[in-house]
């Protein structure tokens, strides 16, 4: 019904690129990838500076499967709107599952900056752990670090959980460690998530290490 209606809207007046935005979303949520990418692209064509237009044609091109392109889109969203934190935090995600850690750390850092008080971006920019490490020490470094940034959490009263309602943590990492201090650090990070105002923490298994989380109302 909504996609009927605009469409109405847009035979009225065929030039506002508002309309071809809302058009665009409505395909979206439809999974009509191809129609919305269409109507992102002439929401563009009529304000090529609209930056959310740009953000959601990105990422109807990464669920088209076309990464690359949707990574220099939705740079140009944040060129248009530096502080659009969605698009930063995009970008991450687009680089974490392209394999690029490295980038990835650094759109979740960027999109950190203009949200601070966010603890999902916090977490994803600070709380590290490499898949594989290569030697001992370098497990020993990166679980002190680990730790460490998971006790700075408590310096910062204003964190909150914002709009995205699930988030991961590298905490399954651990297990392949297996070290002794293990319970210490999963039972530190259930504690500092519990204290996070937004995040119902429903359960902590001591047996599993597992923290089971969603967003309160």
């Amino acid at each position: 019904q909504a996609v009927s209606l605009l469409k109405k809207s847009i035979e009225v007046e065929p030039n506002i690129s508002e309309v071809y935005f809302n058009l665009g979303n409505s395909f979206l949520s439809l999974g009509k990838l191809n129609e919305a990418r269409l109507a992102f692209l002439k929401s563009i064509e009529l304000n090529p500076t609209f930056a959310e237009a740009l953000l959601n044609l990105g990422n109807t091109l990464t669920r088209l499967g076309n990464s690359n392109e949707a990574i220099s889109v939705i740079r140009k969203s944040i060129n248009f709107k530096p502080d659009l934190t969605i698009a930063h935090l995009t970008l991450a995600y687009i680089y974490q599952d392209l394999g690029n850690a490295d980038e990835s750390k650094k759109w979740f850092a960027s999109a950190s900056k203009y949200a601070p008080n966010d603890i999902l971006l916090h977490i994803n920019s600070r709380l590290i752990l490499s898949p594989i490490m290569d030697n001992e020490d370098q497990i020993v470094i990166e679980r002190r670090n680990y730790l460490a940034e998971i006790k700075k959490l408590r310096n910062n009263p204003n964190f909150s959980l914002g709009n995205i309602r699930a988030f991961n943590t590298p905490m399954f990492y651990l297990a392949y460690h297996n070290k002794p201090d293990d319970k210490e650090i999963l039972e530190e990070q259930s504690q500092v998530l519990s204290e996070v105002k937004g995040l119902l923490c429903n359960s902590f298994s001591f047996d599993k290490y597992l923290i089971f989380s969603g967003k309160s109302n």
